[in-house]
């Protein structure tokens, strides 16, 4: 279940420190922006949705407005929080980031998408970070 936590800055700015970027001190705080901005925005769009998630055929009886109910689908906000953070390490460490197979150990990359994706509620990681890259 997506959440934003309470301490969201002081936890992107622990899990950046963490992830040690090779930028400089502006592209840091860039970098931290980033993936914060993208998380409220996450939310924002989470909890008051403008349209429908999908896009719906507007007609008569739901005029293109109208949800079905039960849990929210997550794929706009994973997409949202992944564009952030891959443009987030491609500036923190001027390259592409990789995304790993599954059978092998977890590149840098996918472990902080994993510690940001943790914080957010998100899970299988590494399965859709595969089908946001392809």
């Amino acid at each position: 279940m997506f959440r934003v936590p309470v301490t969201l800055d002081k936890d992107i700015a622990r899990i950046v420190d963490e992830t040690k970027f090779r930028a400089k001190s502006q592209q840091i705080k860039q970098i931290k922006q980033i993936v914060i901005d993208a998380i409220r925005h996450a939310d924002f769009y989470y909890r008051n949705p403008v349209a429908g998630y999908e896009a719906l055929k507007p007609t008569r009886q739901n005029f293109g407005t109208s949800r079905k109910r039960g849990r929210k689908p997550l794929k706009n906000i994973r997409y949202l929080i992944y564009s952030a953070l891959f443009k987030s390490w491609l500036l923190g460490f001027s390259e592409i980031p990789k995304v790993n197979n599954k059978n092998y150990r977890d590149t840098k990359f996918v472990s902080f998408a994993r510690l940001v994706s943790e914080l957010v509620g998100l899970g299988k990681v590494l399965q859709h970070l595969e089908e946001f890259r392809s």
